[in-house]
């Protein structure tokens, strides 16, 4: 099942975990009754998680909240033995609203990398993200919202065989970003 699931609840914080081999999702924000909202996603390494039994699995959902964060998280392999069933290494869905998905890396998702979907609410912003190489789409924008400032193309990662993703000197997305209040240093620590 789910790794970390709030479920209607509000101002949670999930930081620096690694979630892997996990066969449901990773972390999911998501309500059945009082909406999840003010959780803070960031500084999370989600990897290498496959079904096992031609059920959806996704890297990080966010639904039927406001005003949730998802930053400076690494999500990569996410793999499905059945063609379209994996929803997104990212995705913003049913009734979340002012969710904020900003400086992420998304590689190698069997399905969306990055993903809006048509039952998200209103004022969604995807900015400064790295989504590459994810077979149905880095970033598919169904349900609206802002898009903008990020990286589609090859970022020229250090080593994503050797799951290092920090980028080599002549990497496109250097300095391409935008300032981000909520966003002031990197994974690593570092200002931006």
């Amino acid at each position: 099942d789910n790794a970390i699931y709030f479920s209607g609840s509000s101002n949670n914080l999930v930081e620096r975990c690694e979630i892997y081999s996990n066969q449901g999702d990773a972390i999911q924000v998501w309500s059945t009754g009082p909406s999840a909202d003010n959780n803070i996603i960031r500084l999370n390494k989600v990897h290498d998680l496959t079904d096992q039994n031609g059920t959806k699995i996704q890297g990080i959902v966010v639904g039927k909240g406001n005003n949730n964060q998802v930053y400076n998280n690494i999500v990569y392999r996410i793999k499905s033995s059945v063609s379209g069933l994996c929803c997104g290494g990212i995705q913003i869905t049913t009734n979340a609203t002012n969710t904020k998905v900003y400086n992420n890396t998304v590689y190698d998702i069997d399905s969306q990398g990055i993903y809006i979907d048509p039952q998200a609410g209103s004022g969604n912003i995807v900015r400064n993200n790295i989504a590459y190489q994810n077979s149905e789409g880095n970033i598919v924008n169904e349900g609206g919202g802002a898009v903008s400032n990020n990286l589609t193309t090859n970022p020229s990662f250090v080593s994503a065989a050797a799951n290092d993703f920090h980028l080599q000197s002549i990497s496109p997305a250097i300095n391409t970003g935008t300032t981000l209040t909520e966003v002031t240093t990197d994974f690593d620590g570092v200002s931006r």
